[in-house]
């Protein structure tokens, strides 16, 4: 069965907020830039499940969101459904949580960054969109 992800486009300004993971056992993983947010709990809606993962992350509380895109990526062990929503933020304030760091981009920067896999076509999609 599949895990379901979402993740948040956090514009700020013309830039993109991206977060770099931490280190993790599994190396596949470790480093990795991604798009903020998390999984979704069973039962919960995937709205709830990004306002929450945002919070609980990065300190970030944040109100409207617009879908982007979906799809399925299939990693060797699992397979997840991905959901990324667009939102904005005039002044950004964080905390980070559980990430290495974190930048804000251009969406011309941002395939120049080492990604989880699932992430790169949701990126070009962002790309052909906004450039």
């Amino acid at each position: 069965m599949s895990k379901e992800v979402v993740a948040a486009i956090i514009f700020c300004e013309d830039k993109v907020l991206v977060t770099q993971r931490k280190f993790n056992e599994n190396k596949d993983f470790s480093y990795k830039f991604e798009f903020p947010g998390g999984k979704v709990e069973k039962g919960e809606k995937k709205i709830i499940a990004l306002k929450r993962e945002l919070r609980e992350e990065l300190n970030l509380e944040l109100k409207y969101f617009k879908h982007f895109e979906s799809y399925k990526y299939k990693y060797s062990n699992t397979e997840i459904i991905l959901h990324f929503y667009l939102s904005k933020v005039k002044d950004l304030r964080l905390s980070l949580k559980v990430h290495e760091c974190y930048k804000l981009l251009k969406i011309s920067q941002l395939s120049n960054l080492d990604w989880l896999d699932a992430d790169y076509k949701v990126i070009k999609k962002l790309e052909k969109v906004y450039l």
